[in-house]
């Protein structure tokens, strides 16, 4: 995985969007065979700046759990 460099001003929200910066960051998939999802493929990107690495971690989710955990 390679981590793109980004400048600290285009640092992306974590607030469950996925910004247009990580438009310029390579992508890896991975098939996972195990867990309660069984098999899906996970794409993942990261991005860094001078005081922070960014992750982000993409799956199918058909019943979009991930609303559930996300504050404002």
């Amino acid at each position: 995985m390679f981590a793109y460099p980004i400048d600290k001003a285009d640092a992306p929200m974590l607030n469950g969007q996925v910004e247009a910066v990580w438009n310029n960051a390579s992508a890896i998939s991975i098939l996972v065979n195990c867990g309660w999802a069984g098999a899906t493929t996970v794409t993942m990107k990261a991005l860094y700046n001078e005081d922070r690495i960014f992750f982000l971690i993409q799956w199918k989710d058909p019943t979009l759990s991930n609303r559930d955990h996300l504050t404002t």
